[in-house]
C-alpha cells in the first residue's frame, strides 16, 4: 500500500511521523482541491464579474460565480469578506493603488493555519480565493497569494 491510498486514520493508526506524514496530509488536500475544481469545471464556464472596490469599512461583493475587485486605498483602510455562498465561487482581489494598508477581514478562517484577515500593503499585492466544502460548510481556501500578509 503507497502513502497516497492511505487515508488519514490508516495514516495515524500507522503512526507516521514528520515528513511522511506532512507528505500524506498534502497529498489528501490537493486531491480534495481537484475534486472541488474537477466538478466544478466539468462542462461549464464561468464569466468574472468585476465588482468596484465598496470602500473603507463596507464589504467586498461574494454574489457571483467569479469575481474581481480591485482595491484603492487613500490610506489605513479596512474591508470585510464574508463566507462564500456556494462551491466553486473564486475571488480575484488586487491592490491597484497604495495609499494605506488595507485589511481585509474574512467572516472565518481561508487557511488550514486559521488566518482571517488579508493585509494589502502595496500596490500590485493580489491574491485569489475559491470557495470549497469542508463538511457541510462552504469555505474561502487561497489559490494563489502575491505580497499579501496573511493573519
Amino acid at each position: 500500500m503507497s502513502i497516497t491510498n492511505l487515508t488519514l486514520a490508516e495514516a495515524q493508526r500507522a503512526d507516521l511521523t514528520g515528513p511522511v506524514r506532512r507528505a500524506h496530509q498534502l497529498y489528501q488536500r490537493i486531491r480534495e482541491f481537484r475534486t472541488e475544481i474537477d466538478a466544478i469545471t466539468a462542462g461549464t464556464t464561468t464569466t468574472t464579474t468585476t465588482h468596484s472596490d465598496p470602500g473603507d469599512g463596507l464589504a467586498i461583493p461574494v454574489t457571483a460565480a467569479s469575481g474581481f475587485c480591485a482595491i484603492t486605498t487613500a490610506g489605513a483602510e479596512t474591508r470585510t469578506l464574508a463566507i462564500p455562498t456556494s462551491v466553486g465561487q473564486r475571488l480575484q482581489l488586487v491592490c491597484d493603488t497604495y495609499v494605506g494598508n488595507c485589511v481585509i477581514t474574512v467572516a472565518q478562517a481561508f487557511d488550514q493555519t486559521g488566518n482571517t484577515t488579508i493585509t494589502m500593503n502595496g500596490a500590485g499585492d493580489f491574491i485569489e480565493l475559491v470557495s470549497v466544502t469542508v463538511g457541510a460548510a462552504y469555505r474561502w481556501r487561497v489559490v494563489a497569494n502575491d505580497g499579501c500578509g496573511l493573519t
